[in-house]
């Protein structure tokens, strides 16, 4: 469901890893979501950017996901404006 709202494979196994472990640092989570550590990196910076994640200000790094309904909610509203432009275009042909 979480990569039809458009998260990659890796992003849905680090968020759901995240809202298990509820806050932790790139290699605990590397390591809980079985995503390999060279992509966890790029794939937790990916889901800060859409909002689902917040980085902390510790050393080292951590990261806490949103709560899950705050997540999902985020997502359907992200999906929801982007079928919103895609009817504006139509409408112009």
């Amino acid at each position: 469901f979480l990569v039809k709202l458009g998260l990659t494979e890796y992003e849905v196994k680090t968020l759901s890893t995240l809202f298990s472990l509820r806050e932790a640092d790139s290699p605990e989570v590397a390591k809980a979501a079985q995503v390999p550590k060279t992509r966890v990196y790029d794939v937790l910076d990916a889901l800060v950017e859409k909002g689902l994640v917040v980085k902390m200000s510790t050393r080292p790094k951590k990261y806490r996901a949103l709560a899950p309904r705050e997540a999902l909610h985020k997502l359907v509203d992200e999906k929801k404006h982007e079928m919103k432009k895609w009817d504006d275009i139509k409408a112009v042909f």
